[in-house]
Parts: C-alpha cells; structure tokens; sequence
C-alpha cells in the first residue's frame, strides 16, 4: 500500500508542470500560426535544448512549416 500511495502522491506533485507545459507548447505553436514564428523558436528552445521530446518536436513543426 504504501508504494502505491508514494506513486500518487509524485504524479499529483508532477501533474502540474506537465500541464503548465503543455500549454507553453500550445501557446508557441498558435504563435507560429499566426505569423510570430520567431517568438515561437524563442519559447520552445530551451526546452527542446534540455531534451523535452515534445518541445523538439514542436520546435520541428516551427522550423518545417513556419519559416
């Protein structure tokens, strides 16, 4: 029991950061639609710098489609 209750307690301590995140990655890739790609590389990479998969990959999309 006491293994499980660690496991909870860790994933609601995480939970919010990925949530923050995910909406930091929404919010760039909007601004790559919406012309401001530039602001858009700004936001994602240092993330993508420290090895966040879904910001190399939004930064991918930037690159690829936006400038």
């Amino acid at each position: 029991m006491k293994p499980l209750a660690i496991a909870l307690i860790t994933a609601l301590l995480l939970a919010p950061g990925a949530w923050a995140e995910e909406k930091r990655i929404k919010e760039a890739l909007d601004m790559a639609r919406s012309g401001q790609a530039d602001k858009a590389v700004d936001l994602l990479e240092p993330w993508a710098a420290k090895g966040d998969g879904e910001a190399q990959f939004s930064l991918g999309l930037v690159y690829e489609f936006a400038y």
